[in-house]
């Protein structure tokens, strides 16, 4: 099951993502992985609704945030192209 953290504006899924971001990197020793991790996740746009989501940090407290379950009808149908 893949989680999401969902948000109303672009903004608060960006901070949010630099949370986690943070709280991920706060759990790596060294530095070789923050030097090759510049994000946790990029904000998406639902389809559906026009809410943003972020993936869930399994390492930071998201139980303020809204969780869901990610759907596929999140995600635009992928484009047909003539052969």
């Amino acid at each position: 099951m893949r989680m999401a953290c969902v948000f109303e504006t672009e903004a608060d899924a960006e901070t949010y993502q630099s949370e986690a971001l943070a709280t991920w990197l706060s759990g790596k020793e060294g530095t070789a992985y923050a030097a090759q991790t510049t994000r946790w996740a990029v904000p998406a746009q639902r389809e559906t609704d026009g809410k943003w989501w972020v993936a869930s940090c399994p390492t930071k407290d998201n139980s303020s945030y809204t969780q869901e379950e990610v759907q596929e009808d999140w995600f635009p149908e992928p484009e047909e192209y003539p052969e």
